[in-house]
Order: structure tokens, then sequence, then C-alpha cells
């Protein structure tokens, strides 16, 4: 009997206990809880609670007490909030955030109560520079956050230099051939690197040494954007690096000293000093130190240690005329897909190809290609090939790399030296940071006959009006029989006539010159070069001039 008393007393015990442990569980999880930031209560409408021992908060009550910016893209259901040089980004649902570009596991993740976005306290808090504590007995949890954001101690050049450690050097090995290197440097201890994109384009082999010349070649890429020239690296190590601090580049004056560390023209960490010269370039900021081949992806250091930019390109033919990608740009690059080289390289292409590109002849023995113009664009390719089903092969430079082409408002590249009568199929590619684009639909022209005859009995005959296609504007025909005109030549070789001659406007006597190109057939031609008193002209603006000029 004894026995059976002290079995049910042990029962009783443990019901107890495990009823006081649920009592327990169910306050600290209802809205019994008091947040204090700085020993003030925070008061919302919507309250906390705590669920899996993690408090959680509405989003905007933490974000915005502890002075920060918050946005939220419904899309991805992401959460975005900055404050100075920090920025936080949290995906709903997701135990994955990132502080900066670093990211961090969460315990739980941010969730939707009843309408409001939660977000867990103690990470926001302390992420922003905070201190939490948790007081069991008056169920209560206390922020401290200094409200005095003093800037940290301007360096020296000399302390600057010793950042050199966090810089390295990228050796790509490209697909094309076309080996390139550059800098790029640390941004956090377990090898997170920072480069520009057209440091790592078309990599079939990357090889990234440290300034004790430890080589790795077992790299992944993080993130990228081919528009922004932003490429953020990883290399596969459980070696530790020194690695730089971000700054906030929201914050750059006009006139700020600038050191600048990178690898020009593969000196291995070479430091530079400057200012801020600029703040009006689009989405540059301009430096006097010099930027040379090899410095792409290096470091920009305020005089804080801080780095606050990409080191990108320059202007040649200018002096100290540096720019450099903001560092907060680095923040916006998404990072929750790595990749590997070979996987970059197969990722889809975001530039697109050339649009409306067109071929057409020149002469007997030239074939010219236009198409659309795209701002953006550095550079172009061109491919051609005998047959429009064969090996397009790239036009080739003086050193055996692959010619660049630039857009030119009469036409953009010409092929030389063909045959007479001769079809060539051309394909053109556009190239922005290094990145190419798919190629363009594919075009074709043929050479003209090589006799130039008919062509000029019709001009010297002034019959143009015969021309069944002609597409440029009414006022042209009479343009080719106008008196006015006191000189034209064609020239033997080539299916291109150069009329020349003067008006007079305003008592001023004004000089013109146009090239026409008349196809094989003498069914249409086409204004190619205009110039008045030697300064070239758009088809358009002449094409207004022979208006304003034959209406009189």
């Amino acid at each position: 009997m004894q026995k059976n008393k002290f079995f049910i007393f042990v029962c009783l015990s443990c019901f107890l206990i495990i009823g006081l442990l649920k009592c327990s569980t169910v306050n600290a999880s209802s809205s019994n809880i008091t947040i204090y930031l700085n020993n003030k209560p925070l008061m919302s409408s919507t309250p906390p609670f705590i669920e899996k021992g993690v408090t959680l908060v509405p989003m905007r009550l933490i974000f915005e007490a502890l002075g920060a910016n918050v946005g939220w893209a419904p899309e991805t259901q992401t959460i975005i909030a900055k404050k100075d040089s920090t920025s936080i980004t949290l995906t709903l649902g997701k135990k994955i955030a990132f502080i900066d570009v670093y990211k961090k596991d969460l315990i739980l993740p941010p969730m939707l109560k009843n309408g409001t976005t939660y977000v867990p306290l103690r990470f926001i808090s302390e992420s922003l520079g905070a201190t939490v504590t948790w007081d069991e007995k008056q169920q209560a949890v206390f922020i401290h956050s200094s409200a005095n954001h003093s800037l940290p101690k301007q360096l020296s050049i000399q302390e600057i230099g010793k950042m050199e450690k966090a810089i390295v050097f990228i050796y790509n090995h490209a697909i094309d051939g076309n080996d390139v290197f550059g800098s790029g440097f640390f941004i956090s201890d377990d090898g997170t690197i920072v480069t520009n994109y057209h440091v790592i384009a078309h990599s079939k082999k990357l090889s990234i040494s440290t300034d004790t010349n430890k080589e790795y070649t077992d790299i992944s890429v993080l993130g990228y954007d081919v528009l922004k020239d932003i490429a953020i690296l990883k290399i596969n190590t459980k070696d530790k690096f020194p690695f730089c601090k971000l700054g906030n580049s929201d914050k750059v004056v006009l006139g700020d000293s600038i050191v600048v560390i990178g690898n020009p023209m593969g000196l291995r960490n070479t430091l530079s000093t400057g200012i801020i010269s600029s703040l009006k370039q689009k989405d540059f900021i301009q430096i006097t130190a010099p930027i040379s081949p090899g410095s792409s992806g290096g470091a920009l250091f305020n005089m804080y240690g801080e780095v606050i930019g990409i080191t990108s390109e320059t202007i040649s033919d200018g002096q100290n005329l540096g720019f450099c990608i903001p560092i907060n740009e680095v923040h916006t690059i998404a990072l929750n897909n790595p990749l590997t080289l070979a996987q970059l390289s197969q990722a889809e292409n975001k530039l697109s190809a050339p649009q409306n590109v067109r071929a057409f002849p020149l002469s007997s023995s030239e074939i010219a290609l236009q198409w659309d113009y795209n701002p953006i664009i550095d550079y172009y390719y061109v491919y051609f090939c005998d047959t429009p089903g064969g090996e397009f092969i790239p036009f080739l430079d003086d050193y055996d790399y692959k010619k660049k082409f630039d857009w030119i408002e009469s036409y953009s590249m010409s092929n030389y030296d063909l045959p007479a009568k001769t079809t060539i199929y051309y394909k053109v590619t556009a190239v922005k940071n290094g990145a190419e684009s798919p190629v363009s639909q594919t075009v074709s022209a043929t050479t003209f006959a090589d006799d130039p005859t008919a062509l000029i009995d019709t001009v010297r005959e002034g019959s143009f009006n015969q021309f069944p296609n002609q597409k440029i504007g009414s006022s042209f025909n009479t343009f080719f029989k106008n008196s006015m005109w006191t000189y034209f030549r064609s020239q033997q070789e080539e299916h291109v006539i150069e009329f020349t001659g003067t008006y007079i406007t305003n008592h001023k006597e004004t000089s013109l010159l146009v090239q026409f190109i008349v196809n094989a057939s003498l069914d249409s031609f086409r204004a190619t070069y205009m110039e008045r008193d030697n300064y070239p002209m758009t088809t358009y603006e002449f094409e207004d001039l022979m208006k304003t000029i034959f209406n009189k």
C-alpha cells in the first residue's frame, strides 16, 4: 500500500512539473514581453513573442528604433535594411541571412504572423552594433545601442599601405586564349574576394596568389553582375586571410584624399595616392590616382582604411582620369547561387545580341556592316564565313586577338580586298566588361561586279529618278541634278559616287561633301557619309539641310 501511495505521488509530481513547464512555455511565447532600448520601452501595437527560445519582433519596430532604413521586396519576400555602411538581407521563411556580403545562419527565419513580418531581435540588434540581454525575472529584453557614432581615427598612408596583405593577384587563363591578369581584395578571413567581372570573364582557369605568394586554383564564383562589372569569388580552403573593411561609398566627398592598391602592369601591390576628382560620372567615382592594365579589381581606400571603391578603368588618352565602382554596389550582388568556372561560362548571358545587323557592298572589293547603336556596349566582335552553315571565324587584329569594333554613324566595319561578285556571311556579338553576347542573326552581302561603266553613265546623265527602291527622301532626286553642284567624282574602281558642292547662306559660302553607294543592279542607293565645312553630319541632319536648300 505504501508503494502504491509513493507511485501515485510520483505521478502527480510529474504531471505537476509538466503542467508548470507547459505554463512556462505558454507565458514565454505570449505577449507579456517588454523590450527596452537604452532603458526606454519600445511600444508597438503588434507585440513581440518568443518561439523556440528566439525573441521575434515586428520588423519595422526594431530596424527603425536602431536607426536603420528598411525596405521590402514583395516579389522575392526579401527584407533589405541599411544603416551607415552595414547592409542586412533576410528572406521570409529562410534561415539564411546576409550581413553585407557575409552569409549568416539563423535559428529561426523571419515569419509572417497576423499580417505582420517578424524578425529575430538579437540577430538584428547585434548586427547593427547593439548589445542584447534577457532578464528572466522581468520577462524583458534590454538593448543597449550607442547614439554616438564618432568617426574612426584617420590613418597615415603608411598605415593604409599595410592593407597590401589583403590584396591578391588574379591570373585569368581565358577560354579564347586571351589570358589577362588583374587585382582583387579579401573582404573576409574565409577567402571571399571582390574584383571586377571583366577580370574573370570567359575564364577556363583562375589562379589567385596572395601577398605571401601562395597560389590557389580551387575557386568558386559566389555572385557576379556583368553590367555592374563586379564579381565575388571564394577560395575553397580552410586557410585564413587578412581582409579589408568595407566603407560607405555614399559618404564620399569631392576632394577627399584616397589610396589605391593593386597590380598595375603586373607590379604587385603597388600603392598610389590621389583625391576624389569627380562624383558626376554615372555609376563611377572618378579619382586622380593612376590606373593601368592590371589595376582592375584593386581596392580604393579612404583615409580611415576602409574600401570605398573597386578600381575599374581609365581613359588612356588623358592623364589621371581613373574610375572606380562604388563599394556599396557590392551589397546588391546576389550570393545565393555559387558557381564553378565551368558553370559560369554556361550561365545565361544577360547581354542581348546586336540588333538590326545589316551588310551592304561598298564596291567590287569591299562590304560594310552596320547595326543599331547600344550606349551600354564597350565594343563588338564580327565573325565571317563564305557559307551560311559553315564555321564562322572572328576578324583578328595585328596581335591575333579578336578585333574590337566601335559603333560609328556611317558603318562600323568594312571587309575589304574581296574578289568581285563575292558573297560573305556575317554574325556580330556585343561585349560589355569582357562578357560577350549571343551572336546576332546571320546577314550577307555580295561585292559589286567589276564594271562601273553603267553607274558612271547614269550619274552623268542625271537619271537617278529611275531608282524604284530609293528610300532616303524625294529632295535627294533634286539634289543630284541641281545646278549649284559644281563637281562630282565617281571612283572608277568602286560603286561610290562622291558629290562636292557649295551653297550660300547668310552671305556665307558653305561647302558640302556627300558619298553615295549604289547597288549592282542600279535600283537603289544609300547615303553613307556627309560633311559640312569638313565636319561629319548624320543622315538626318543632311536630309533636313537638303530640304532647307532646295525649298528655297
